[in-house]
């Protein structure tokens, strides 16, 4: 089974940013949290281990979480840490994976 990363940005209401930044520390599930400027207020990194823990997460903690008014959940595909494939140990180039312009 694979762990399942991931990223979910939030709106709060006006004035709660802070409280709803606080109580969200405390889940273990989430890794990082920023604070933003623009669109959304708030990002926060998940790491579970299944789509289901994600699913009861989400219904269990986040949505229930005071200050919350909106929230978008985008799931990692893949994860490549800071460029480098973890089998090779060698630095992804534009002649291995080429940019597809769509």
């Amino acid at each position: 089974m694979q762990e399942v990363t991931a990223f979910i940005m939030l709106h709060t209401k006006y004035g709660k940013n802070k409280l709803v930044y606080s109580a969200l520390k405390k889940f273990p599930e989430i890794k990082e949290i920023y604070e933003l400027f623009g669109r959304y207020d708030i990002i926060i990194k998940v790491e579970v281990q299944d789509l289901s823990e994600l699913k009861s997460f989400l219904q269990n903690k986040l949505w229930l979480t005071d200050g919350i008014t909106h929230a978008e959940t985008l799931i990692a595909s893949e994860k490549d840490k800071n460029g480098i494939d973890e089998n090779s140990g060698k630095e992804h180039t534009e002649e291995e994976e080429p940019f597809l312009d769509i």
